[in-house]
């Protein structure tokens, strides 16, 4: 596989699906939620209770990995506009979770112009996971499918609802100012690319 990043691919046998997980895109949400569907009998109230849809791990969604040399089924992933991914980071990792932004290499101190002067001039190697592109969590040789997380509704792929808690849940909802913006889509482009066109280059 050409990956850029560790990935995590989730395969769901029941479901022939791999979901290819994207950090700051619902992903930790969406890998439980496909478990309802995967183990019948398991109601949407029983998977919030016994394994949480705030934890950011969870180690039953981690028995599905995919074998990356063997993947077999549908691959689908979620993405997410880059505006909208970077003001997450920007709320996650500066704001809420600033111990995991410490981590990443980031300041308390660090503004909205000050995060994309650092996601600009770092390499996509030296990122923290979080503020990766999300092309590192892809493979241009695999037929995957795009969903849009803003658009989740109308773009969702499969016969089972999608899930109300992420459809009417809105994060880190701020205006960036327009030269912020610009730099954000400028580093982020291939992203950009991917959610216009639903597809890899």
């Amino acid at each position: 596989m050409n990956l850029k990043s560790p990935v995590a691919i989730h395969y769901y046998p029941n479901l022939n699906l791999n979901f290819w997980a994207i950090t700051k895109c619902a992903s930790t949400t969406l890998r439980t939620y496909f478990r309802l569907f995967e183990e019948p009998g398991l109601t949407e109230k029983e998977i919030i209770d016994r394994w949480g849809l705030k934890a950011h791990a969870s180690l039953d969604t981690n028995k599905y990995l995919a074998d990356l040399d063997n993947l077999k089924g549908r691959s689908v992933a979620v993405i997410r506009h880059p505006i909208a991914r970077f003001r997450s980071m920007f709320a996650d990792l500066l704001r809420k979770r600033f111990w995991r932004g410490k981590g990443a290499g980031l300041r308390e101190d660090m503004s909205v112009s000050d995060l994309a002067d650092y996601v600009t001039n770092t390499d996509d190697t030296d990122l923290d996971i979080h503020l990766k592109p999300q092309v590192c969590f892809l493979d241009s040789s695999q037929d995957i499918e795009f969903m849009r997380l803003e658009n989740l509704e109308n773009d969702w792929l499969f016969d089972f609802p999608t899930p109300s808690y992420i459809l009417h849940k809105t994060s880190s909802d701020f205006e960036l100012p327009e030269i912020v913006s610009d730099k954000v889509c400028k580093r982020y482009k291939e992203d950009l690319f991917i959610w216009n066109e639903r597809k890899m280059k």
